[in-house]
């Protein structure tokens, strides 16, 4: 009997000879015994020495094997070594195997990794591991390496490379602590995953144009919606070509503090599927959208449990897209079709909201903007005919004596190039601008700040005295951040789709009635001596309270609504808008209602006399989607009668006293154009007051 046939050891050696993979898995072996190091010099007889095949694997799973002697380098023809599930805490130092070109070390206690020694390594594997520091340089110094996992370990410094790796195509670091990562140093890269890490930033991702399959899953991640620059989720700048990471075709970046789509995403032309699900998503890039709907290969969009109340109509017109999942958004619009509809409906519904005006309806684009400007220069031109005639014969043209023949509509929409705008004639004073009765900017994505600011002081009393209306739509690039419109002669004003926009300043519109400004980043909205507003809309934006100038300076004010923004509180002396009719405060942080607000009701429902002195005239209140607290739920749900009377039950003349002789800043008075035909008024409803409530509950 051989000696073998009682050893497993030396029975795995005489295998070894003729398959050449050296196979100890499941044995007990807290060290490799002398024999196996020599396994290659081995014989049970005198003949098998020079019959038997070089050993080229060692396979010791789960053997419990606590420590690797330096006599590893007498198998110096190991091309792998498989050591999953031991005790390992190191491996030794100064072993060098000059043909090992696969290590995998999972499942040890390994605190340190050196694997420099082993020149020709192109795959590692070291999950579940102890590791809390890794330098790139005692893993490979030759820049042979290609694969490298080390998920599931508590990794959170990893020092870079002296070289670009540029062989690296698989890198997995899924399961760390990393909060950062630069992954400029790895260019070649085809297959990365860092899900479950803390990253709050991740650098240069645009360096990595090979890149297929990327997972940032579970993370910190964040990206500004105000943003809308072709850029990465770290806010750098993702690439100056036309195409960011050109291969890209997986996408996961589900589980992180994302408050939009990532617009590059849509510019990745061989991207088929994108999961951007359990975020706190508001806003979809519609323009980015566009500007990647010819060359989109996506095939499935992951947008469930975010905060999207709308999905831009652009999504239904990208031509692969057969899979959109939007469960578990807060929509109202898309509520049954989400719960009845399949993909196809749901792209064909997004499809019949977009609207005419859209370069999608637009052949030709250039032809339409060339149409467009010649359009604008040929009202302008007639105007300037037309005042050129009245002084002719000697009339003395001014702002209390317009030419009447017509009214000038200006309205610009795609614009894309400063040159398609007729800059000399809106940014100075001339008289073709004495007609101009509306202003409008759609989609101008060249339009900056300055410029904008430059054509509004322009149209002021003397240069534009016909001006009613002002409308501003759809800023992407998030150029204009402030804004000042004053002495204009304006009846109304829109501001909506500015991201970028976060300051207002309204003042001296003696005919101004109404103001709209609905989903930008506006924190303060300024109004001083604007008498005639009526009307105030503030919607979507980042408000944290009430403007103070409404309740000092509008007190004229009918109708306030101010939903969805972030106000956590409401002014004790709100009471002073004796006539605003409508008060719409829904979707906010509100935690407690002022007493004060118990005043705003007509007269006719005050019980007591001294509160009639202050009674307002709001006939609807809205308060849905805050967590109210104080006054408690249970009055709130007995109604808005009950609701307001107990606000006024709370109150006492002592707490009044202060706000009772209050009065507003006296303001110098402004010149005042001829003043414009009256806008036809709201027919008043007739009614018991609160019925009408919008949505209170």
């Amino acid at each position: 009997m051989f000696s073998h046939e009682q050893d497993p050891v030396k029975a795995a050696i005489i295998r070894a000879k003729s398959s050449g993979a050296l196979v100890f898995d499941g044995m007990v072996l807290p060290f490799l015994p002398e024999i196996v190091y020599r396994a290659e010099e081995y014989a049970e007889d005198t003949k098998s020495w020079y019959t038997s095949e070089p050993i080229r694997r060692l396979q010791c799973r789960n053997c419990e094997i606590e420590a690797l002697e330096t006599d590893l380098c007498y198998l110096e023809r190991l091309e792998a070594i498989d050591l999953t599930g031991n005790k390992l805490i190191s491996l030794p130092g100064d072993v060098t195997l000059q043909n090992l070109t696969s290590l995998n070390l999972t499942r040890n206690r390994l605190k340190t990794l050196n694997t420099e020694t082993f020149p020709v390594l192109t795959e590692l594997i070291a999950d579940e591991n102890q590791l809390e520091s890794v330098a790139w340089d005692n893993i490979s110094t030759s820049g042979n390496i290609v694969r490298v996992s080390l998920a599931q370990n508590k990794i959170r410094v990893m020092m870079p490379p002296s070289l670009f790796l540029s062989k690296l195509i698989y890198l997995d670091l899924s399961n760390n602590c990393l909060e950062e990562f630069d992954v400029a140093e790895f260019p070649g890269l085809q297959k990365l995953n860092l899900s479950k890490n803390r990253l709050e930033m991740i650098h240069n991702l645009g360096t990595l144009k090979n890149l297929q399959v990327l997972d940032v899953s579970y993370n910190k991640l964040m990206n500004d919606p105000a943003r809308h620059d072709f850029c990465d989720i770290s806010g750098n700048l993702i690439g100056t070509g036309p195409v960011p990471l050109p291969c890209l075709q997986e996408f996961n970046a589900s589980n992180n503090k994302l408050a939009s789509v990532p617009a590059f995403t849509f510019l990745c032309s061989s991207l088929k599927v994108l999961d951007v699900s359990s975020n706190v998503i508001t806003t979809i890039d519609g323009t980015a959208v566009w500007h990647g709907v010819n060359r989109s290969s996506l095939e499935s969009l992951n947008l469930c449990c975010n905060d999207l109340q709308e999905v831009a109509p652009e999504i239904g017109l990208l031509p692969k897209l057969g899979k959109i999942l939007l469960e578990g958004n807060p929509m109202r619009r898309m509520r049954q079709l989400l719960n009845d509809g399949s993909a196809s409906r749901i792209l064909t519904y997004l499809q019949q909201r977009i609207p005419q005006n859209h370069p999608y309806y637009q052949k030709d684009k250039d032809d339409m903007m060339k149409n467009q400007r010649d359009h604008t220069s040929g009202k302008l031109k007639a105007v300037s005919q037309q005042l050129g005639a009245a002084s002719t014969h000697g009339k003395d043209v001014s702002r209390h004596d317009v030419p009447a023949p017509t009214s000038c509509k200006l309205e610009f929409r795609d614009i894309t190039d400063l040159a398609a705008l007729p800059l000399d004639l809106l940014r100075t004073p001339n008289e073709t601008l004495q007609t101009v009765s509306s202003l409008t900017f759609v989609n101008c994505s060249c339009l900056s700040q300055e410029v904008l600011q430059d054509i509004l002081t322009n149209f002021d009393f003397d240069n534009a005295p016909s001006l009613r209306t002002l409308t501003l739509k759809r800023s992407r690039k998030g150029l204009i951040q402030s804004l000042t419109i004053s002495h204009t002669s304006l009846l109304s004003i829109q501001l909506e789709e500015v991201p970028g926009l976060q300051s207002v300043t309204i003042q001296a519109n003696p005919f101004l009635t109404s103001v709209f400004i609905k989903n930008t980043a506006v924190l303060n909205v300024i109004f001083e001596n604007n008498m005639a507003l009526k009307t105030v809309s503030i919607e979507g934006g980042r408000l944290k309270s009430i403007p103070p100038s409404l309740c000092n300076s509008c007190l004229s004010i009918e109708e306030l609504v101010l939903s969805s923004n972030s106000i956590t509180t409401l002014p004790n002396n709100i009471h002073l808008l004796r006539e605003l009719r409508l008060l719409d405060v829904s979707n906010n942080d509100l935690r407690e209602l002022p007493p004060e607000l118990g005043l705003m009701a007509p007269a006719d429902e005050h019980e007591q006399e001294w509160t009639k002195r202050y009674a307002g005239q709001m006939t609807r209140l809205a308060i849905t989607g805050n967590y109210i607290v104080k006054p408690p739920p249970t009055i709130i749900r007995r109604g808005a009668l009950a609701l307001l009377r107990h606000l006024r039950d709370s109150l006492t003349p002592d707490m009044l006293q202060g706000i009772e002789g209050t009065t507003t800043t006296t303001i110098p008075p402004v010149r005042k154009p001829p003043p414009p035909s009256p806008p036809p008024q709201p027919q008043q409803r007739q009614g018991r007051p609160y019925l009408e409530s919008k949505g209170f509950w």
